[in-house]
């Protein structure tokens, strides 16, 4: 018993040393670039929460390096839809979901007829093979990058994973121990560093304990907050180990996530799928990872708040479906009663569904909310960009997703007190604010401190600022959605015609600036401002 107390003193003795030895600074003969990033990426961080814990002192890290000492962006967006595979190729591509082609978590690809889902065990590190856009390590390459825990990191030079221990931790419920995990890798990033010479010129952090915290507990729950608070500790730690080592002038920290949370432990179920069957009466199937058959008139994927319908031509699934069978489908998920709405009369969708968007020939896109029905032309990119057009960001993100075969020929979103998928307490995928709002920070060499900006911005917007950061935004893709933030960062006046505004988006999916939250509840209902310029103001 003695020898082993002996042994376990000597093993600690030794991990101290070891720690000891990583916090020192570098010696002169390891390379470190003179501006370098650092992305911490936190799966689920609800800014509404965030915003509470911070009133409530319980993130003190994330006040000292970020609403203190940074820049907060706080009308920042996510994609839909909002959960994490689309969102996370979206930060690492700087392209919509339509555009990479990760639509969802999970999704049917018509043209292939190739069903996949993300969220099993043996699939989630799988994303990188099911994209084609360069990712922010393959544009830095060959300089050196690494990703911890993240499965959207094609390209990247060292990975860190750690899938035994992390799997064990997540099967007994232990999530906050897998985001403990994340933050201590900064001392094996170090020590890889001083063995290779160089220290990586962008690193990811990826936390994802927070989401399955709120996922299983809620976000309002006590756990989430102590969830929170344990990611709040593990940035404030890496920061520290970093600037031991490289000193506090040469890095670049945004801190983001991917979506946003909501409560949804007593929201009520809408199964589309029997919903569909019942109304239509034609044939539908719920899409599964064996392949789908042509026996079926539609495929149905739902996602916890939000659901994609793929439906089948009368040849086969290659073919565009007409027109007609499209709304059929859209009209089983709208209401018998009509509104009149500038003198015609609109379908609504039904009680649970907050809106539906649907591919139709033509390039005609159609929207159907509760103010009623209108039509989007398509959007695209070249086309918009040869005739100096600059359609609302609201067309753009729809079109950009119609643009893939993955995404659908219908999607719904469910409203605030409805799921389509009964899972557990906590849930995303939705269309609304609070699931669309993220939050959004930088700090760095030069960045005004105790600043914010009300500015919309997206998630797209976050890989080519990092690339401009750190001098490589002449390695950006001419053709990527995201603009570089650079220029409202550092004070510059902003060019609207890269930067994300509410126009054009109905008035229930805009998300809310910090003027609009001091005096309008956060519902989302009554949200207002679109930006017309970049407001920079100390906190």
């Amino acid at each position: 018993m003695r020898r082993f107390g002996r042994l376990l003193l000597l093993a600690l003795g030794l991990s101290s040393f070891a720690c000891a030895r990583g916090n020192r600074p570098f010696d002169s003969g390891v390379q470190v670039h003179s501006r370098n990033a650092v992305l911490f990426f936190v799966d689920g961080l609800d800014t509404e929460r965030l915003e509470a814990l911070d009133v409530a002192a319980q993130t003190p890290n994330i006040r000292k390096y970020f609403l203190e000492g940074g820049l907060h962006f706080t009308n920042a967006a996510a994609c839909f839809p909002t959960v994490t595979y689309s969102n996370a190729v979206s930060l690492m591509t700087g392209r919509y979901p339509g555009r990479h082609g990760v639509t969802a978590n999970a999704w049917f690809d018509r043209s292939t007829q190739r069903h996949v889902d993300y969220t099993r065990a043996l699939t989630y590190l799988t994303v990188d093979r099911d994209y084609q856009a360069k990712t922010i390590y393959e544009l830095i390459a060959p300089g050196v990058t690494s990703s911890v825990q993240c499965a959207a990191a094609r390209g990247v030079t060292w990975r860190w994973q750690s899938q035994l221990a992390n799997g064990l931790n997540w099967a007994f419920g232990d999530y906050e121990a897998v985001d403990t995990r994340v933050g201590s890798r900064v001392s094996d990033v170090i020590r890889r560093s001083r063995r290779r010479r160089e220290w990586p010129v962008f690193q990811t952090y990826y936390f994802p304990g927070v989401d399955k915290v709120a996922h299983t507990h809620g976000v309002a729950s006590h756990r989430y907050a102590a969830a929170v608070a344990n990611v709040d500790t593990q940035i404030g730690a890496v920061v520290s180990a970093i600037e031991a080592a490289v000193g506090a002038d040469r890095t670049f920290y945004v801190l983001v996530s991917d979506h946003g949370q909501m409560d949804c432990g007593g929201d009520h179920d809408l199964d589309v799928t029997a919903l569909l069957r019942e109304r239509t009466k034609l044939r539908i199937h719920e899409a599964r990872p064996q392949g789908v058959s042509d026996n079926c008139d539609a495929i149905v994927l739902p996602g916890r708040r939000h659901v994609m319908i793929h439906v089948r031509s009368d040849a086969d699934w290659n073919a565009p479906p007409r027109d007609n069978d499209v709304m059929l489908i859209v009209d089983a998920l709208s209401a018998e009663e009509t509104r009149e709405n500038a003198g015609s009369l609109d379908r609504t969708p039904i009680e649970g569904i907050r809106c539906i968007y649907y591919r139709l020939s033509g390039g005609r896109i159609g929207v159907r909310d509760r103010t009623g029905q209108r039509l989007v032309m398509h959007v695209d990119p070249s086309a918009r960009k040869a005739a100096h057009l600059e359609p609302s960001a609201f067309d753009q993100e729809l079109s950009a997703l119609f643009d893939s075969p993955r995404a659908g020929d219908v999607i719904a979103f469910a409203d605030k007190s409805h799921v389509f998928q009964q899972k557990d307490c906590g849930g995303h995928g939705g269309a609304s604010p609070r699931e669309r709002r993220i939050p959004l920070f930088v700090n760095g060499p030069g960045v005004a401190s105790g600043t914010h900006c009300d500015e919309p911005v997206r998630i797209i917007d976050v890989m080519p600022t990092i690339l401009d950061l750190i001098g490589m935004k002449d390695r950006l893709p001419s053709d990527i959605d995201g603009r570089s933030l650079a220029p409202i960062i550092f004070g510059a006046p902003a060019d609207h015609r890269g930067v994300a505004n509410n126009r054009g988006y109905p008035r229930d999916l805009q998300t809310l600036s910090a003027t609009d939250r001091s005096t309008v509840p956060y519902s989302g209902i009554e949200a207002v401002g679109d930006a017309d310029h970049a407001r920079i103001r100390m906190n």
